[in-house]
């Protein structure tokens, strides 16, 4: 499996499954699928938005991202 892979999405926001930091999450998903906005990919700073980690592979968590 790769380090990296969106896992869901819509227009405005994508969700990362990774293996890494939220940091290189960001970087990879700005590199691999730029949101073609000014402030591109950023935190989803809503307070019920927070990382979780994956159901089905512990070593990973799910980021979610807005643009």
């Amino acid at each position: 499996m790769e380090k990296h892979i969106i896992t869901d999405g819509t227009f405005l926001q994508r969700q990362v499954c990774s293996e890494g930091t939220f940091d290189e999450a960001l970087a990879w998903l700005q590199e691999t699928d730029p949101a073609g906005t000014q402030n591109n990919w950023q935190k989803d700073e809503r307070e019920c938005v927070k990382p979780i980690q994956c159901d089905d592979y512990p070593n990973r968590t799910h980021y979610i991202f807005t643009c």
